[in-house]
């Protein structure tokens, strides 16, 4: 594409789209990608003229991602591409325009960022306006990060099934997911004593834990679902 209980590690990629009089941007809310040492993210987002103008279209990117880089954190850095130029962390605003017909839609925009060296979530936002009116404008926050979202309670209630709670001799955990997902336990002090992939029904059997409280999440796709309790009792 052109484009952590810590006791657990932290975009959902949720698609939304920003409309006005002015332009559709078709973009991320967020933009997640599991945190890998020098990594490069990479997006791109469609942009509809959605105006009754012909005109010269610039983008304007904030805050500075210059303000980020330093001796410190060489390689945490983000340029951008409008058309048939890129520009690096030192500049904000495109030099150079794009010409829109009214009703145009383009691929002519994209966003690459190098991660830094540690997990992080950096909010940008992109303002797409016309040269000769700076009013005619629309703006979009994207939020990139390498910190996974939680799934809700109810998302996890309908995908995921633990039991008996509280449990014996053996735990009974179901998957109604259609890719692999992890299943992980906790003890009290947020270590983790569990981790293996799940499919369909699985038997974990609880011997060799001590009776006591734990907490279980599963984690797919990077999302780490709600966090629950569960009870041992032998």
């Amino acid at each position: 594409m052109k484009t952590y209980l810590n006791l657990l590690a932290f975009c959902t990629i949720g698609s939304s789209v920003a409309i006005s009089q002015n332009f559709i941007i078709n973009s991320p809310d967020i933009y997640y990608e599991p945190h890998e040492e020098y990594y490069q993210m990479e997006l791109d987002f469609d942009i509809t003229n959605n105006t009754n103008l012909n005109a010269e279209v610039i983008v304007t990117r904030s805050p500075a991602f210059s303000e980020f880089t330093s001796e410190d954190n060489p390689n945490y850095t983000n340029y951008f591409c409008w058309g048939e130029y890129c520009y690096g962390p030192s500049t904000d605003v495109s030099p150079n325009s794009l010409f829109m017909s009214s009703g145009e839609v383009t691929s002519s925009f994209a966003s690459y960022l190098v991660m830094p060296e540690y997990e992080f979530s950096y909010t940008v936002n992109y303002c797409f306006s016309v040269v000769t009116d700076s009013s005619i404008k629309t703006c979009v926050d994207v939020i990139y990060t390498s910190i996974p979202p939680s799934i809700g309670l109810e998302e996890t209630q309908s995908h995921f099934s633990v039991y008996p709670n509280p449990a014996n001799d053996v735990l009974y955990v179901n998957s109604y997911s259609s890719v692999a997902v992890d299943f992980v336990l906790f003890d009290v002090l947020g270590n983790e004593v569990y981790n293996d992939v799940i499919s369909s029904l699985n038997s974990i059997q609880l011997n060799e834990f001590s009776s006591g409280v734990y907490f279980y999440s599963f984690v797919v796709n990077g999302k780490n679902t709600d966090i629950q309790k569960l009870i041992i009792a032998h």
